[in-house]
């Protein structure tokens, strides 16, 4: 959700829910923890970073900035 945030801005507060949702869903479903859904997101965020960063090297979220 992270990376499509950061190509859709305007949608940027919706795919941040889903994703904490999809963290809440797997907590409630016995497969992990709390921490490892704070843990995941903090992972996304930096992968979000370096996506990006790769990206702005082929002009692709440039384009739709």
């Amino acid at each position: 959700g992270y990376v499509l945030a950061s190509l859709f801005p305007g949608d940027a507060q919706r795919l941040a829910g889903m994703a904490h949702e999809a963290g809440i869903s797997r907590i409630f479903g016995g497969i992990h923890y709390r921490f490892d859904a704070d843990a995941g997101l903090v992972i996304a965020e930096n992968v979000r970073g370096l996506a990006v960063a790769a990206d702005r090297q082929n002009g692709l979220v440039g384009l739709l900035q």
